[in-house]
C-alpha cells in the first residue's frame, strides 16, 4: 500500500523520560506536527488509527499493536543489547550512530540513524586571547570516568602551564559526583553542575573549548594486548598498537552541542568523532595523554584557530545531518518501508561466529609457510 509522506500519522509510546527521549520523541513530535503531519503520544489503545508506532525499550507492545492493526510499522527507538528480541520483531530500528548501527545491523537490517541533536540556537562566539582558558563538558558521568587515564594527565601537566577551569555539566544527582579521574584541583578548578536542559546553553556557552571524551579505560592493558594476540608475525604486531574500547551507544551528540555554540572540540578515538573531525580542520582528535595535551594547547594559544575549526565542524555536522533534512529522510524511509512491507524484517546477512579452531590451523599453515619461505631466503642469499 503506498502512502504519501505528508499524510503519515505517526504515535509515539514510551514513559522513559531522558535526554533521548526529549530528541526522538518530544522533539520528533514538534518537527511533524510543524510539516503538518498527524502524531499522537502515548495512545496505548488505538494502534488502528496509526500507520506507524515508535517505541522506546521497556515499552514495546509489539505483539498488541500487530494484533489491532496488522498493516502498522513498529520501530524501536535507542535498542538496548537486552532488547535484541524486540529489535528483531520490529519493522525498523532508530540508532544513534554508525556504531550502535554497526552491532543492530545483524538483528535487523532496517536501521535509521538518527543523531541525538536536540533542538538550540546556533551562537556565534568570538574567541579572543584569554589569560584564563575554560574547558567544557557535558554529558553522561560515564564519559567522565574517560577522562582517566590519558585525559586526566594532560589536563594535570596542562594546568600546571595555563590558568584553566573545568565546567562539568552532568546529573549530579542520580549518580553523585565525579571523582575517579577528575583532575587535580590544585592544578585545575573543577565546577561541577547539575545537568539540566536549561543549564547546557548558559553553562557551556562560558567554555572556550570542548572536551568530548569517549574511550573507556582498559585494566591491565599491556598484558592483555600480548594475550590478545594471534600471531606476532602474521599480523606485525607491537606492543604500541592502539586496544581502543568505546560504548555501542556512542554518538556524536555531545560534539553538536559544542558546535551549536560556537565551541571547538576535542574528542577521543571513537568512529562518529572521526566522522565529523577531520583531525585540525573541524577540531582535534586524541587518544594518548600527549595527543590530549598538545591539541588542547594549539587551542589555548590560538583563539582564531578556536574559532575556524568551531565554525568548521558547525559546517560539516550541517552539510551531512542537519536534523530537518535527517527529518526528512526519516519520512522518506518510512514511505519506503510501507511500500515494502512484510510483517516482520528477515535480515540476510545471518550472524555465525567463524571456527577458532579452523582459523587457528591457517594460522599455523601461515606461519609455517613463512619460515620456510624465510629460510629458502636465508640459503638464496648466501
Amino acid at each position: 500500500m503506498s502512502l504519501n509522506k505528508n499524510s503519515i500519522r505517526l504515535l509515539f509510546n514510551t514513559h522513559y523520560d531522558a535526554a533521548g527521549s526529549r530528541v526522538w520523541v518530544h522533539e520528533l513530535r514538534e518537527k511533524l506536527q510543524t510539516r503538518g503531519l498527524t502524531t499522537a503520544y502515548n495512545d496505548w489503545e488505538n494502534y488502528h488509527q496509526y500507520d506507524v508506532v515508535l517505541f522506546m525499550p521497556k515499552d514495546e507492545q509489539i505483539d498488541a499493536a500487530r494484533q489491532k492493526n496488522n498493516r502498522i510499522l513498529i520501530g524501536l527507538i535507542d535498542p538496548k543489547t537486552k532488547s535484541i528480541e524486540q529489535a528483531k520483531k520490529v519493522d525498523f530500528l532508530i540508532v544513534s550512530s554508525m556504531e550502535q548501527r554497526d552491532l543492530f545491523l545483524q538483528y535487523n537490517p532496517n536501521c535509521f540513524v538518527f543523531y541525538p541533536f536536540p533542538q538550540m540556537a546556533k551562537q556565534n562566539k568570538k574567541h579572543t586571547q584569554k589569560s584564563k582558558i575554560v574547558l567544557g563538558y557535558h554529558g553522561n558521568k560515564i564519559h567522565l570516568h574517560s577522562f582517566y587515564p590519558h585525559l586526566t594527565l594532560a589536563l594535570n601537566q596542562l594546568g600546571e602551564k595555563y590558568d584553566l577551569e573545568l565546567l562539568a555539566l552532568y546529573d549530579i544527582g542520580s549518580f553523585g559526583m565525579w571523582t575517579m579521574g577528575c583532575p587535580d584541583p590544585e592544578r585545575l578548578k573543577v565546577h561541577h553542575i547539575q545537568w539540566s536542559p536549561q543549564k547546557v546553553d548558559e553553562v557551556l556557552s562560558e567554555a572556550d573549548i570542548g572536551l568530548v571524551p569517549a574511550c573507556m579505560p582498559i585494566r591491565k592493558e599491556k598484558s592483555l594486548k600480548e594475550k590478545a594476540i594471534y600471531s606476532k608475525t602474521l599480523f606485525a604486531t607491537d606492543p604500541n598498537d592502539y586496544l581502543v574500547r568505546f560504548k555501542y551507544s556512542t554518538n556524536p551528540g555531545r560534539m553538536y552541542v559544542f558546535s551549536q555554540l560556537g565551541i571547538p572540540v576535542v574528542a577521543g578515538f571513537f568512529p562518529s568523532a572521526c566522522q565529523f573531525i577531520y583531525d585540525g580542520i573541524d577540531g582535534f582528535l586524541a587518544h594518548n595523554a600527549a595527543g590530549w595535551y598538545y591539541a588542547i594547547e594549539r587551542l589555548i594559544l590560538q583563539p582564531d584557530l578556536r574559532e575556524r575549526t568551531a565554525k568548521s565542524l558547525y559546517d560539516k555536522i550541517h552539510r551531512y545531518a542537519d536534523p530537518e533534512e535527517t527529518v526528512s529522510r526519516f519520512l522518506d524511509t518510512i514511505v519506503t518501508l510501507k511500500s515494502n512491507f512484510r510483517s516482520s524484517p528477515t535480515p540476510s546477512f545471518q550472524q555465525k561466529s567463524p571456527s577458532s579452531m579452523s582459523f587457528r590451523l591457517q594460522l599455523c599453515r601461515e606461519f609455517l609457510a613463512s619460515r620456510v619461505l624465510s629460510k629458502v631466503k636465508r640459503i638464496l642469499n648466501r
